[in-house]
C-alpha cells in the first residue's frame, strides 16, 4: 500500500476533528444569552425613543398653537388630564377684554398608546387637570387654573421610571423639555 500524501482528500476527510456535543451546547447557550439581552435592550431603547418622540411632538404642537394664535383670530391650546391623552382646544377670539369665546372645539391629540401623563404640577402643586390656551394677537399663554408655570411629566404606562418633563412658563413664554 502506498502512503498517501497529507493533502489528499481521503486524508483530510478522516483526519478532521468535530465539535463535541458539550461544545455545541455551550455555544448555543451563549448565543441564546446574547439574544435575550439584545431583545431586552432593544425594547428599552424603543420605549425611550417613543417617549422622546412623543414629548417632542407635544412641545412642537404647543409652539405651533402659539404661532397659530398669533396669525389667526382663534385661541388655541391643549388640555392635559392626569392619566389621559391630551386634547387640543380651539375657540374664537372675541376681543381684548372677553378674550376667547365660551364655545370650545375639542379634538384628540393622538399620541402613542404607551404614553401617559403621569404627573402634573402648577407652581409646584400637584393637579389633575390643566389647560394652556394661547390668546391672539400676541400668543400670550393663559393657564387654567391660574398659575405662572407648569411641569408636565410624560411616562411609559408600564414603566413609570421612564419619563420626560415638559416645562411651560406663562410669564416668559418658554416651552421646553427636559
Amino acid at each position: 500500500m502506498k502512503n498517501r500524501p497529507p493533502h489528499s482528500t481521503f486524508y483530510i476527510l478522516h483526519s478532521a476533528s468535530a465539535f463535541t456535543l458539550i461544545e455545541l451546547l455551550i455555544v448555543i447557550g451563549i448565543i441564546i444569552t446574547l439574544a435575550v439581552f439584545g431583545i431586552g435592550s432593544y425594547s428599552a431603547a424603543r420605549q425611550n425613543m417613543t417617549l422622546d418622540l412623543e414629548t417632542d411632538r407635544i412641545v412642537a404642537l404647543l409652539h405651533t398653537l402659539r404661532e397659530q394664535s398669533r396669525t389667526s383670530p382663534k385661541c388655541a391650546g391643549i388640555t392635559f388630564e392626569k392619566g389621559k391623552m391630551p386634547t387640543k382646544i380651539e375657540a374664537k377670539y372675541q376681543n381684548s377684554k372677553q378674550k376667547c369665546a365660551a364655545k370650545v372645539n375639542v379634538s384628540d391629540v393622538n399620541l402613542s398608546p404607551e404614553i401617559i401623563l403621569s404627573a402634573l404640577q402648577l407652581d409646584d402643586m400637584d393637579r389633575d387637570v390643566f389647560s394652556v390656551l394661547f390668546v391672539p394677537p400676541h400668543g400670550e399663554a393663559e393657564f387654567m387654573p391660574e398659575s405662572s408655570s407648569a411641569q408636565l411629566t410624560l411616562s411609559i404606562k408600564s414603566k413609570n421610571y421612564l419619563s420626560r418633563n415638559i416645562f411651560i412658563n406663562r410669564i416668559s413664554g418658554k416651552i421646553e423639555k427636559n
